[in-house]
């Protein structure tokens, strides 16, 4: 990752006892505060929907993904443009979709079919469009180009892209182009009733009520998870289901997650299970077949569902493009294949190079989460404190935190560029909130005995501080390496007492971000 290092080495620059930076005052409230965060494999870009059903992203904004009004990228979290208050939102490659509190579905970005003037090419779109036809959903999930969603009766119906026939209606767009009209729902076949819908980049995987997956659209890799499928494609260089078909086993599932090359679904007992493409082990357990084809060669693979290996009980497993990754019941993030990028060990030879055939888990400085989505290059969540994280490359500001330097663990995403009412870029611009900032009145070095095996990075926390010098609030925003150092940098911010911030004499609430080095 290019840039992942820069934070750490200016963080270093700054001396031990020098503030990150300083923030808030009068009465500052929280960092922006997410319910969910949501991107997909081949996206740069990042969406966040808070509890209020206010909708905000950040990142790559070249089709007006962003919903911004404009094609310009945001480092930081920026409203969706039109005042809709949305219940669920899910990002595509360069599109994105969301559904309102009444069930009504709207999207933006690039949109094939189209007819607009809002962006470098005419099939675009900058602020949300609403679907035609009325239907009402009560989830939906976006592909590369594409998205699906189920109505509260469970039925299932597709809209965009059907290059590899992903819209899962059973019929060529050639022989029946009303049923791939850019924004009008087109009915899934089969009549199958599905509790849940995930779309991949070019295939989709729903469950139904009783918990059995069915996939439709490219098999590339066996990601269909049914054999091989000899039906041909609108794209002639795959094999390919124009309907829903079963996934091979008796296995119920709970969850499902269409990746680029892989499908994983977590069984109602939390195991978790994945087939599809093996390449760099993100399938997480031992494959003997080989797929063939024009595009794919001869990869390791698996036609159908194999074990995740460890026995790890999982609440959700996300399938992305080279790797995968899931929650445990408790919270600890686990990943496995291509992980280098993401801050684990990869220890294992693959055919793409080094990777991780098993889970293993991350070093997010102890941090649980609640809430899991994985990009190809960038993975963020809501933590179980409630605070959103993001990491991983960040060329285009996909992490949120108002810069564009890749980061290999996690960072609080960023409030509004506003100057005191919330965590953010912009806090005390001009000293508008406070003219001094806080002061610990004893040293934050924490001792860390000689013959520790790990020397601890430092650990960086955002902190709120009381007009009368007490810590009212603690979070990791930068965590250390090992996690009894987040835990004791945590402790000690907490019993901490300040010199407070000032304003005009008086002494203010503030935000502040402090580094608590390790010494030996």
């Amino acid at each position: 990752m290019a840039g992942r290092f820069v934070s750490i080495v200016v963080l270093m620059l700054l001396g031990a006892s020098a503030p990150l930076c300083a923030q808030g005052a009068g009465s500052p409230t929280k960092p922006l505060s997410f319910a969910s965060v949501t991107t997909s494999p081949g996206s740069s870009h990042t969406c966040g929907l808070t509890s209020a059903g206010s909708a905000y992203c950040w990142g790559s904004n070249d089709y007006g993904q962003l919903g911004t009004g404009t094609t310009d990228d945001a480092t930081t979290p920026t409203a969706v443009a039109g005042g809709l208050t949305f219940a669920k939102v899910s990002v595509g490659s360069q599109h994105t979709c969301a559904i309102t509190t009444g069930g009504a579905a709207y999207c933006w970005g690039y949109i094939g079919g189209l007819e607009t003037n809002q962006c470098p090419g005419p099939q675009c779109a900058t602020s949300p469009v609403a679907l035609e036809g009325g239907l009402k959903f009560a989830s939906l999930s976006s592909g590369k180009a594409y998205t699906c969603a189920v109505t509260a009766a469970g039925t299932a119906y597709c809209w965009g892209s059907h290059d590899s026939d992903e819209l899962g209606v059973g019929t060529l767009c050639d022989d029946n182009p009303a049923k791939c009209a850019p924004l009008a729902p087109a009915l899934v076949a089969g009549r199958l009733k599905f509790a849940t819908v995930s779309a991949g980049p070019d295939h989709a995987c729903g469950l139904t009520t009783t918990g059995r997956a069915y996939c439709w659209g490219s098999d590339a890799s066996g990601k269909l998870g049914v054999g091989s499928v000899e039906t041909p494609c609108s794209n002639p260089l795959f094999s390919c289901s124009m309907s829903p078909v079963p996934v091979a086993g008796v296995l119920r599932f709970a969850s499902v997650s269409a990746g680029a090359a892989t499908t994983c679904g977590v069984t109602t007992a939390g195991a978790a299970y994945c087939w599809g493409s093996n390449a760099s082990g993100q399938v997480g357990g031992q494959t003997t077949q080989g797929c063939t084809g024009i595009m794919t060669g001869r990869t390791p693979c698996a036609w159908s569902p194999v074990a995740v290996s460890g026995g790890l009980k999982f609440a959700t497993v996300i399938a992305s493009g080279d790797h995968t990754c899931g929650l445990t019941t408790n919270g600890t993030l686990y990943c496995w294949g291509d992980v280098a990028d993401l801050g684990a060990p990869a220890t294992t030879r693959c055919s793409r190079g080094m990777c991780a055939a098993a889970p293993v888990a991350l070093p997010v400085g102890g941090l649980k989460f609640a809430n899991l989505s994985v990009a190809s290059g960038h993975i963020c969540g809501i933590a179980t404190t409630g605070a959103a994280y993001c990491w991983g490359m960040n060329r285009s500001g996909q992490l949120g935190n108002g810069t564009t330097d890749d980061s290999d663990h996690p960072t609080l995403i960023s409030g509004l560029n506003s100057t005191c009412d919330q965590f953010g870029v912009a806090y005390n611009q001009d000293n508008a909130c406070f003219d001094t900032r806080p002061i610990p009145l004893t040293p934050t070095f924490i001792p860390v005995p000689a013959d520790a095996p790990v020397t601890p990075r430092p650990a960086i926390l955002l902190l709120r501080v009381s007009r009368d010098g007490r810590t009212l609030e603690a979070l990791v925003y930068g965590p250390s390496n090992v996690q009894t150092f987040n835990a004791q940098a945590l402790d000690m911010a907490r019993a901490l007492r300040w010199l407070p911030a000032q304003k005009n004499g008086a002494p203010v609430e503030a935000w502040i971000m402090w580094r608590f080095e390790p010494t030996r």
